[in-house]
């Protein structure tokens, strides 16, 4: 029973519903602090052991920007499959472009996900990212899976896209600014 308890109290705030992890975050001063760090200006890095809160604290701050329009648009981005990819280092030239490919479609993805939540309108989704959800899902899928055969977009999208595109949505959303919250980033990059 014991090993059952301990079972049930270890959650991973990258899989809890954003209802509990916001109804269920206690927040102290230090908490708060790196919270108006993160939507702040400029680039921050988030360091710590493994389980130390570091996508508690970006997941909870994504939240609270999306539910709050006086606050930045906030994308939350998650690189935890980038250790799939590494087979194209032995296997492609390209591996570097598919890499950058995978990382720009991950970014169009998260916003995707944010517009869905923010409009639940598919159509305004397609339009503000500039890629259909599906085209994205594929050439994400196809590259966790190692196929990188066929993969149509690697000269389509590209970083002005992906800034044209947030910046789209910002406006859209009336938000003066953007922040990107990428999670796993540093073994990424």
């Amino acid at each position: 029973m014991y090993s059952e308890n301990i079972d049930s109290l270890e959650e991973r705030a990258d899989h809890l519903p954003e209802t509990e992890l916001q109804t269920y975050t206690a927040t102290s001063d230090f908490f708060n602090s790196i919270h108006k760090a993160l939507i702040s200006k400029g680039t921050k890095l988030i360091a710590g052991p493994r389980g130390s809160g570091k996508t508690h604290l970006m997941r909870f701050t994504y939240i609270k920007c999306k539910g709050d329009k006086k606050l930045p648009l906030c994308i939350y981005v998650s690189f935890n499959a980038y250790l799939r990819l590494e087979p194209f280092l032995k296997s492609k030239v390209d591996a570097l472009d598919l890499f950058y490919t995978w990382v720009l479609a991950r970014i169009l993805q998260a916003l995707g996900e944010l517009i869905n939540s923010l409009a639940d309108d598919p159509d305004l989704t397609d339009i503000l990212v500039g890629f259909k959800a599906e085209t994205l899902d594929d050439v994400i899928s196809r590259l966790e899976r190692g196929i990188a055969s066929e993969i149509i977009m690697e000269r389509d999208i590209s970083i002005s896209r992906v800034i044209d595109a947030i910046n789209r949505t910002a406006n859209h959303f009336s938000r003066k600014r953007s922040v990107i919250l990428f999670d796993d980033a540093a073994l990424t990059l």
